[in-house]
């Protein structure tokens, strides 16, 4: 139905949202650490950094989930 595929589509909307936001928060732990340094996570040295990866667009992460919880929201209304 309607309201199934909005719902599927408001949860996968929630799920990038969080994982842009969790790899924002990695991109912003990981600025102006270095090998050698100690992890802010977990207190290691930190031997060699893995390659950089690229920020996440939140603002559009955002936008798509706004965008698919009104369509959930248009789902539950009756026709």
């Amino acid at each position: 139905t309607a309201l199934k595929r909005a719902d599927a589509a408001v949860t996968a909307a929630d799920e990038a949202l969080h994982a842009a936001e969790r790899l924002d928060f990695a991109l912003t732990l990981r600025e102006g650490i270095a090998a050698g340094d100690d992890c802010p996570v977990c207190g290691r040295k930190i031997a060699k950094l893995p390659p950089g990866e690229a920020s996440p667009d939140l603002d559009r992460a955002g936008e798509a989930r706004h965008a698919a919880q009104a369509a959930q929201q248009q789902a539950r209304q009756p026709d």
